[in-house]
C-alpha cells in the first residue's frame, strides 16, 4: 500500500483502504481566461473532489510568482489556468476524492 502507481515524476495516484484517492501531477496551465483540460491518471466516483495547485520556483532572485485555478469537470478532468497572459508555466498539482 506504500506505492504510487503511475509514472514517478509525471503523474501518479494512490487508493486508500476507506476509498479516498490521492492523484499528483504536473502539467502545463493555461493562460489567464483559457484554461488547459487536465486528464486525471484514474476517474474519481463524482465531480466532488479538490485540486490544488502550486509553482515550484522559490529562489533568490526570482520576482515573478505564479497563482493558479483549478476546477473539476467531470470524475476524470479539471481545468487548470494560470496568471499568465500569454506564453506557458509548469504548475504543480494535487487531487483528493473518492
Amino acid at each position: 500500500m506504500n506505492a504510487w502507481t503511475g509514472i514517478k515524476g509525471s503523474r501518479s495516484w494512490k487508493r486508500f483502504p476507506d476509498g479516498t484517492i490521492i492523484q499528483r501531477g504536473i502539467s502545463i496551465a493555461g493562460t489567464a481566461g483559457n484554461p488547459t483540460t487536465i486528464q486525471l491518471p484514474i476517474s474519481f466516483s463524482d465531480t466532488n473532489y479538490s485540486v490544488v495547485c502550486s509553482y515550484d520556483n522559490a529562489r533568490s532572485g526570482i520576482s515573478t510568482i505564479y497563482s493558479f485555478a483549478a476546477l473539476p469537470l467531470t470524475a476524470s478532468t479539471f481545468a487548470l489556468m494560470g496568471s499568465l497572459t500569454s506564453g506557458s508555466i509548469y504548475a504543480y498539482w494535487i487531487a483528493i476524492g473518492e
